[in-house]
């Protein structure tokens, strides 16, 4: 099985990673859900919604804070993500493939650009 997650689909990927060991490519995973405390907006929607504390402790138990399959992972990141830090996955990915582009958003344009690497990556 192979996965592909953008956003909080490459921290559920990241779970099962480090669970079961698939590879996986995440497009501008989200990390440290901490700072993302109080009011956000919806992406698509621009609806603001609160995020509370307890949703934190509630995703406590899927958040791998230590990279064990780092061989696992091939991260796409942009850093004109608006919605997420780059930052913040730049450095919890340290060691496995991560490619940074500067510009783009949070839906990592460009993103067919990396479809021949990613298949690469997934049947290597």
């Amino acid at each position: 099985m192979y996965l592909i997650g953008n956003s909080m689909g490459g921290f559920f990927a990241t779970y099962l990673v480090e669970t079961y060991g698939h590879r996986a490519v995440l497009v501008n995973p989200a990390v440290g859900l901490h700072y993302y405390l109080g009011i956000n907006s919806n992406y698509h929607s621009g609806k603001e919604w609160l995020f509370e504390p307890h949703y934190v402790e509630e995703y406590h138990r899927w958040d791998c804070l230590n990279i064990g399959n780092k061989h696992c992972y091939h991260v796409l990141l942009q850093t004109g993500d608006e919605v997420l830090d780059y930052r913040h996955a730049e450095l919890r990915y340290r060691g496995c493939s991560v490619s940074v582009e500067d510009g783009g958003d949070h839906s990592f344009t460009n993103f067919g650009d990396h479809l021949d690497d990613i298949y690469r990556f997934l049947m290597a």
